[in-house]
């Protein structure tokens, strides 16, 4: 579960002998997925530590990377396995399917060169890394640690000083009872070992209750969780981006002899991209093409066209409002910039008035596409739709994609999906559903669906983990949440993001966090509302970025979870994450939040 914890551990502790944290058969393993990348056998013992009854209760840790190690400048525990009552067990797991020690060291599958230090080394030299670490944190002491290598395809029969047969679990040992009776049986042989050799630190208390390995969980989560540099790491992460969303292009490829398409999804399924490409391959094959490309908001009908500006002429787009003042020939005034009939009513019909005017010409567009279409889903605006394409909306060639079921947050579902096919499409319709989502990472997109309730959510999650929890926080008053705020972003700063990649979202406009942030030092004159360009730290109100991502989101202001239409809110404010989130919750809405967590 993707979930900041409280800094003293009694609020994790809390949080994990709640059944619903539990995983249904098994340990509670962080993260709870197993990245696709994962060697065959981390997948194997993943598997059996989630399913296995005897493990439940337990606290797992995988492939945890270690920046504080012993030896090198860094190193990884494959499993750190926390056992209530008993102790603490590092697991080195290795899945070659063939194993060689002769003089030189170990040959490990098909690998060239021999490996001298062993997995029993890595596994001792991990423990002692994660054991110092919590002996500075005064966490070690009266903790039996414990460290163990299982060869998860070979059997291994093979005996010396160097380490304890009962260190020891291979490919017949694993599979011949229970994963957790093996590993419970370790720790039993261990502490008999050391007590046996009448060693001073076993005469001390031993103790690894619960509340203890809780406050162990949160110490070592957060802190062992580095990879490499940040830069390196977004690097990573951004190319694995464009590689998920090339992964959604299927859905235009099988839709192209089709010449009307609506494709739906959750936020951070691709539309976006998918819209994009659907625009760039239309003027690739055909340059005369008239295209028309609108979305609802400007910040979005901005990046649109910045996009699109290497595909020539021909192009209409941006937002559909903009196009309509400038085909309208009419502005708001100041009152009217605010009043939703001048937008949803007298400005649409000053278009159509024009579009059906005698001498008119409409129909003018070969291929209307678009993005975020169920904002745009309201009758006037499709009057005018079926006027600009050739051949109308029935008959004409058009591609839309929207979220019509959790981000329909400004035509409020004035023309539902079902009914816009039954009075305006014929049969000739290719739908499609994206469900995997290509934008967040796990962590963001396993705290999105929990907290604004999505049902169903995504499929899968097309990114890797990153070992970054989102920051939920909660604040008492305006004073606090400031306080918060300015502490997570010099953590962020620190990190190696720029201000420019942070932005700060609120749902409200006026009287947000972002304004007393950029009123008082040390941020006064460094916080501007959101432009594309900018070296500075933005904000912006959810609905504006609607549409748009950002490297760092920091959602504020969240006093209301009382309506379905506040959770969409918090919904699309943090899908727009790409690499780090926090959420800041006026502590009133700590009892709602508690629901989300234990629906």
């Amino acid at each position: 579960m993707s979930k900041r914890y409280t800094r003293n551990g009694k609020g994790i502790f809390e949080m994990l002998k709640s059944d619903h944290l539990e995983a249904p058969g098994g340990a509670l393993i962080f993260p709870r997925f197993c990245p696709a990348d994962a060697p065959p056998g981390e997948h194997e013992i993943f598997k059996m530590l989630s399913e296995d009854s005897g493990a439940r209760g337990w606290i797992v840790l995988h492939s945890l990377d270690i920046a504080e190690h012993v030896r090198t400048s860094q190193g990884e525990a494959d499993f750190i396995v926390l056992i209530p009552n008993e102790g603490v067990l590092v697991l080195e797991i290795k899945s070659h399917k063939s194993i060689k020690i002769d003089d030189r060291g170990w040959w490990l599958g098909n690998a060239t060169k021999p490996d001298k230090r062993g997995p029993f080394r890595q596994a001792s030299e991990a423990l002692h890394s994660i054991k110092d670490y919590l002996q500075g944190r005064d966490l070690a002491n009266g903790l039996l640690f414990v460290s163990a290598v299982i060869f998860t395809a070979v059997p291994f029969q093979i005996h010396s000083p160097e380490w304890h047969d009962w260190q020891v679990l291979d490919k017949e040992r694993l599979h011949a009872r229970p994963i957790s009776l093996s590993l419970f049986n370790i720790v039993r042989k261990a502490r008999n070992f050391y007590a046996s050799k009448n060693l001073a630190w076993m005469k001390h208390e031993m103790s690894a209750s619960p509340e203890k390995l809780a406050k162990v969980l949160h110490v070592l989560r957060p802190r062992f969780a580095i990879l490499s540099s940040p830069l390196e790491r977004r690097k990573q992460l951004e190319d694995g981006l464009k590689r998920s969303t090339e992964e959604q292009l299927r859905i235009i490829d099988e839709a192209a002899e089709n010449p009307r398409l609506l494709v739906t999804g959750l936020a951070g399924t691709g539309k976006t991209t998918l819209a994009i490409e659907v625009v760039r391959r239309e003027k690739t094959a055909h340059a005369e093409s008239v295209v028309g490309f609108f979305c609802f908001n400007q910040l979005l009908g901005r990046f649109l066209a910045n996009e699109c500006k290497p595909l020539g002429s021909g192009i209409r787009l941006g937002s559909f409002h903009s196009w309509m003042m400038e085909f309208g020939e009419a502005a708001p005034s100041g009152v009217q910039s605010t009043d939703p009939r001048f937008w949803n009513r007298e400005l649409p019909d000053l278009c159509i008035s024009r579009l059906t005017a005698p001498g008119a010409q409409h129909g003018s567009l070969d291929l209307l596409v678009l993005d975020e279409a169920q904002d745009l889903f309201i009758e006037p605006y499709l009057d005018i739709f079926d006027l600009l394409l050739k051949g109308g909306l029935k008959g004409g060639r058009w591609r839309f994609f929207g979220d019509f079921e959790r981000q329909n947050i400004f035509a409020n579902g004035a023309v539902p999906k079902n009914e816009f096919f039954n009075k305006r499409v014929d049969e000739r319709c290719a739908v499609n559903v994206l469900s995997e989502n290509c934008r967040n990472t796990q962590e963001i997109s396993s705290a999105l669906t929990i907290h604004a309730r999505l049902k169903p959510g995504y499929s899968k999650v097309l990114r890797p983990d990153t070992r970054h929890d989102p920051e939920i926080r909660h604040y008492k008053d305006e004073a606090d949440q400031l306080k918060s705020v300015r502490a997570l972003l010099d953590q962020y700063l620190a990190e190696g993001f720029k201000s420019s990649e942070i932005v700060l979202l609120s749902p409200r406009k006026s009287g947000c966090l972002a304004q007393a942030l950029a009123a008082a030092p040390p941020w006064k004159g460094r916080v501007k509302e959101y432009a594309s360009k900018t070296t500075c730290l933005t904000f912006s109100t959810i609905y504006a970025f609607k549409g748009l991502e950002a490297p760092v989101v920091i959602l504020t202001d969240i006093d209301s979870l009382v309506s379905q239409r506040d959770f969409d809110i918090i919904y699309v404010g943090m899908s727009r994450a790409l690499h780090r989130l926090a959420v800041l919750f006026h502590a009133k809405v700590a009892p709602e939040i508690m629901k989300s967590v234990t629906i």
